[in-house]
Order: C-alpha cells, then structure tokens, then sequence
C-alpha cells in the first residue's frame, strides 16, 4: 500500500498502486485487482483521482507514441503520454496541442476524462473537442473503440467521465499548427473589478490567451489581466540577448 495525494494535497491515504504496463495484459489486470480506478499524474483538483483504501491504475507507463500524421496533425498515442512529452517533440516541428492547461505534467487520459481547459477556452474549447477517437477498457475485459461517429454514448460519457466508464487505453487527438512557441503578450493593471470585466469583455474577440490574477485579500479586487496571441516568425526574437529581454518581468504594483 501506498500513502497518496492529489494536487490539493488535502489528504495521504494508503492506496494499492497497479502499474498498467504491458498493453497485451491490461484487460488480465485489471480483472484481477478488482474495483479501482484509473490515476495518472495525480494532478486532478480535488479526489477525483484518488481511491482511499482501494486500488489504481497506474496509466504512466502506457506513454508511447503510435503515429503521427503531419499531414493532418492528428496523433495516435497511449493513455499515460504526458502533454509535456507532446509539446516538446511537436512544437519544434510546428505543431502543438490545441488546448493547454495550467500544467504540462498531465495525461493524455487524464486530460480526457476531466475535460480540461485551457486560457484560450473562448476560442478552442476544452480538450475534448479535438480528441478524434479513444479505446476504451472496461472492468468486464471488453474494448470499446469510440468517437462522435462510433459508440457515441460511451465517447461522450467518458470525455469529462472522470474515468467512471472505465480506463482510457489510447486516444487520437488533432494538434494545431503554429509559427512556433513563441507569443505576442500584453499584461495590464487594473484597480477593481469593474477594471477587469472591461478587460476581459473587450480581450475576448482580438486575443486567444486570456487569464487574470486578481488580490482577492485587496478591498477594491485590483489584479493584473494577461492576454496573447501566437506570434507569427516576423515577431519573434533573432538572438539569444534579444529572447532574454522579449520575457521581462514588471512588478504590476508598487
């Protein structure tokens, strides 16, 4: 057994951790360390990822590539394949994953079954939206492969499921093409929170990244509101002096 925690760090009971490993014996596992729940990088909000006294999943050894379309963007892959792995190997090719969230250290699976967002989620939606196709393991052994078009009950179940409909195996996800990693940002102060609904109401049409820090131990709500675009090659940087002084850090407030 093993004391676990999930991002929040609320809580360390012991868990009984299955490795899922070998593609071929998933469904013999699984079976065999009856009920539990599927768990990848742990960075859930919440309990969701959590099994207090029970069993999981482990999906972080299922983290290889299948194959890559660069003509379409579309990537197959296992469950457990970190969207760190992703971007690092794709972004150099110009190509990078639709929708990011607050971390990188996240699961393709994970990524899935909670739906998640990221601060362009006016323009891209969550993550859901560009999964093409996933294969799904479920407690009896049985595999389901699933998309819009095919078994589209369990498809739409298991997109923000939180792994109740059983383990995500692999998925298929369509990548965007960009310039490359770099942004054209703005970060502007505001004193209040009338500020900041101006802000983000005038932001939402002209710029894909949006998010906003706001000091809620300050009377007014005054915060510090970022917005970005991808910047096309023109923009960007030529030296490494110049990629050094492109990222400054202005303290928003005296």
């Amino acid at each position: 057994m093993v004391n676990m925690s999930s991002w929040g760090r609320l809580s360390a009971d012991e868990h009984k951790v299955v490795p899922l490993v070998d593609a071929a014996t998933l469904a013999t596992q699984v079976q065999q360390s009856l009920p539990g729940i599927a768990h990848g990088m742990g960075r859930s909000y919440g309990d969701v990822c959590l099994n207090p006294q029970g069993t999981v999943w482990s999906t972080r050894a299922l983290d290889h590539f299948i194959r890559f379309d660069d003509a379409t963007g579309i990537l197959h892959c296992e469950a457990g394949t970190l969207l760190r792995d992703i971007q690092r190997l794709f972004v150099p090719r110009d190509w990078m994953l639709p929708v990011t969230p607050g971390t990188q250290m996240v699961t393709v699976g994970g990524a899935i079954a909670n739906d998640i967002h990221g601060k362009n989620h006016h323009v891209m939606g969550s993550f859901g939206d560009h999964v093409h196709s996933l294969r799904l393991l479920r407690t009896d052994g049985s595999v389901i492969d699933c998309a819009p078009q095919e078994h589209s009950d369990w498809f739409a179940a298991t997109v923000g499921g939180m792994g109740l409909t059983g383990i995500i195996v692999q998925a298929s996800i369509q990548l965007r093409r960009v310039a490359g990693p770099w942004l054209n940002t703005d970060t502007v102060p505001y004193a209040n929170l009338d500020e900041f609904f101006q802000l983000a109401d005038e932001s939402e049409a002209g710029w894909e990244h949006t998010v906003s820090w706001i000091d809620c131990i300050g009377a007014r709500g005054r915060g510090v509101f970022m917005r970005a675009n991808h910047a096309p090659r023109t923009d960007w940087p030529r030296t490494g002096a110049e990629r050094k002084l492109a990222i400054p850090f202005t303290p928003p407030f005296p």
